[in-house]
């Protein structure tokens, strides 16, 4: 009876221990299966980022092409005008020349008065 008691007892203590083996199997596969769904997490952020992110840039490369056309069409504008000014000023200095010749051609023709 000793003999079949103490069978039990390593029996009893040979199955706790498989118990508790196949238990740290069951949590490592419980933990790779969390680790598998974190990646699969981290892989749909990701792909969503890139998703937005290339939108976003695309967005931002129309309204930056957009400024620099904008930017183009005023220069152009402003170089239009600068021409327009420019044969405005020339035609004012033209005058202003013509005026002086005939205030010297009327200063040569008359007298000069000496006190």
């Amino acid at each position: 009876m000793a003999e079949s008691q103490s069978r039990y007892g390593i029996v009893e203590k040979l199955t706790s221990s498989k118990l508790a083996i196949l238990e740290e199997m069951i949590s490592i596969k419980d933990q790779i299966q969390v680790y598998e769904a974190t990646i699969i997490n981290h892989e749909t952020a990701f792909k969503n980022w890139a998703v937005d992110n290339e939108a976003r840039t695309k967005t931002e490369e129309r309204q930056k092409i957009a400024q620099i056309e904008q930017a183009k069409r005023e220069l152009e504008n402003m170089k239009i005008r600068v021409s327009a000014k420019e044969e405005v000023i020339k035609e004012k200095i033209k005058t202003i020349e013509y005026a002086l010749i005939a205030v010297e051609e009327i200063s040569k023709s008359s007298p000069t008065i000496n006190k």
